[in-house]
């Protein structure tokens, strides 16, 4: 099996290969497809050959994105086929290898790829990184519970307001993609009445304080379905007040599919009258770790020696002041990229890694550990 670029007069036995895995386009509309993708010079088009025949098919293009407050290029994958007899292994290596040729003096890359099976993941240290919350309901019912700030529709002079609370976040936050704006603009023209995509901001004392974009579309029976695309606020009364208007919008019942979940705590949104419940699915997306960026993000203040397993985002490091630094000093705490991948995605929870014995150490190091442990969210956010 041999894993190569894929040359311009080969793309239409790609595009016949996808029509046969991916049905939802006929060969010559996977065509058009890939021709217009690959018109973007930053895409690029890997394929799978065995005896002679494409067997795999990848399509990926470098963005930019922030990881615990540091640039990184992205390899975002926007399709990804291969035939069952592919091991699945061998394409992730590849798409790995073309991820971090454009890496340049990075020493980390992150590769989004939805579509990759989960087994393929922990044998290079990454960890899911788009979590699915989705929220059945009863309408009304948690709505009447809560008391919060109002929730209307957005206009043209909120989305200066929108974008600063976007960009605040983006800088602070782990995944993030910051967004021109040309972007903003864009998404205003896209909005209800046009289409049925919606933007709800919640105002609090200092202006804008939280905002929501779905879109609506149709469900089973009576529960309609709203896919939330954004959800960002800047505290408790904002999120009441988003959860209120979403329950409310519809008069039975309604499902709420979640792309990300705010970063507050779930009692905070659910309460414990069992009107809500919530599933978390978590997507394969795919990050490669810099150890040195998420130590400084998530232990800002404690100095602690801390000493990440083998590989190319391994090493020991001095972490303190939210800076991590390389040393040669014996190291207070080891633990494997893979447990390092689990706490940062929000997987594992400290204490549980502790009590697994995932994370070795002195007792009083581990102690200081989970008290300079800071969690973070971890969002993906989509393009629009």
């Amino acid at each position: 099996m041999q894993v190569t670029h894929v040359p311009e007069a080969e793309w239409p036995g790609v595009a016949r290969f996808l029509a046969m895995t991916a049905p939802s386009r006929t060969g010559w509309q996977w065509l058009d497809w890939l021709t217009g993708q690959l018109a973007n010079p930053l895409a690029v088009l890997l394929g799978v050959r065995e005896q002679g025949q494409w067997v795999g098919a990848a399509l990926l293009v470098r963005e930019e994105t922030s990881i615990a407050g540091r640039w990184l290029p992205v390899a975002e994958t926007k399709v990804l086929a291969a035939h069952p007899g592919v091991r699945w292994i061998e394409l992730t290596r590849a798409l790995i290898a073309a991820a971090t040729a454009w890496s340049g003096n990075h020493r980390a890359v992150l590769l989004r790829c939805e579509e990759t099976p989960a087994c393929a993941l922990s044998t290079f240290g990454f960890v899911p990184q788009a979590p699915v919350t989705v929220v059945a309901c009863r309408a009304g019912q948690l709505a009447r519970q809560l008391q919060a700030n109002p929730v209307r529709h957005a206009e043209a002079a909120d989305m200066a307001g929108i974008a600063a609370l976007y960009e605040a976040r983006a800088l602070a936050t782990t995944g993030m993609e910051r967004r021109s704006p040309a972007l903003w603009q864009g998404l205003a023209g896209q909005l209800a009445p046009r289409t049925s995509l919606y933007l709800m901001v919640a105002d609090g004392p200092d202006g804008i304080d939280g905002y929501v974009l779905f879109k609506k579309a149709g469900g089973t029976g009576d529960k309609p379905i709203l896919q939330l695309l954004e959800w960002l606020d800047r505290g408790p009364e904002s999120t009441r007040a988003i959860v209120r208007y979403l329950s409310l919008l519809d008069p039975l019942a309604a499902e709420l599919r979640l792309p990300l979940w705010p970063d507050r705590p779930r009692s905070l949104i659910l309460g414990t009258s069992g009107e809500w419940t919530a599933t978390l699915r978590c997507g394969p997306s795919l990050v490669v770790l810099d150890a040195a960026a998420l130590l400084a993000a998530h232990v800002p203040g404690e100095g602690l020696v801390i000493a990440i397993g083998d590989g190319p985002s391994g090493g020991v490091y001095a972490v303190a002041d939210g800076r991590a630094e390389p040393t040669i000093q014996p190291a207070d705490v080891t633990m494997s990229r893979r447990v390092l991948a689990q706490l940062v995605g929000g997987h594992t929870p400290l204490a549980e890694a502790l009590g697994l014995d995932s994370i070795k150490g002195t007792p009083s190091a581990c102690e200081a550990l989970v008290a300079a442990w800071r969690p973070l969210p971890f969002y993906r956010m989509p393009h629009h």
